[in-house]
């Protein structure tokens, strides 16, 4: 954002300095002249100049160099308009995502309690000799699975802040 504010101020000075480019110079000169045949000379002269120069036919020249100046100007006020936008592109999908990285916890943390009640109903099958070894093995590789989500939702949750932090240009993500 600054960086395009910057470009917006060059562009201005750009456009002043366009319009003053055809301005007329003036220039002045002074000089003291000594001559004669005597040590010192006694034959002084003093000249005085000035002089003023100014095209006014150049050609169109300054009128290119308006209307480049003043499209190099609306050329970075869109840039400036476009980096807004980026901006608040950014935020809103890293605001998104944390949402979504929030309620990925919420859903892993449902899977654990599923996983960790057909746990209990499996071990009790076995133990009732109703089910077989393999049911149990199988619920608790589910519920490792289930914690190892979770772990990885709360790491998601952790990335998603930070993103969001940077989004909107802070330095620390807020604690959760």
């Amino acid at each position: 954002m600054l960086q395009a504010e910057a470009n917006i101020e060059a562009a201005t000075h750009g456009l002043s300095a366009a319009r003053t480019g055809n301005a007329p110079v003036v220039t002045g000169s002074a000089g003291v002249q000594r001559r004669g045949n005597d040590f010192p000379p006694d034959n002084n002269a003093l000249t005085v100049g000035v002089t003023v120069q100014w095209y006014p036919f150049d050609s169109g020249l300054t009128a290119g160099r308006i209307k480049q100046a003043e499209a190099g100007l609306q050329t970075a006020q869109a840039q400036l308009v476009q980096t807004r936008l980026s901006v608040v592109s950014d935020v809103s999908q890293a605001y998104l995502n944390l949402q979504t990285a929030e309620r990925n916890v919420a859903t892993a943390e449902a899977q654990i309690v599923n996983a960790r009640e057909a746990l209990r109903l499996a071990e009790g099958r076995y133990r009732s000799g109703i089910g077989v070894f393999l049911d149990v093995l199988d619920a608790q590789t589910n519920l490792d699975a289930a914690n190892t989500n979770h772990v990885n939702a709360l790491s998601g949750v952790d990335q998603a802040r930070a993103a969001l932090a940077h989004a909107i240009g802070n330095e620390e993500p807020e604690p959760g």
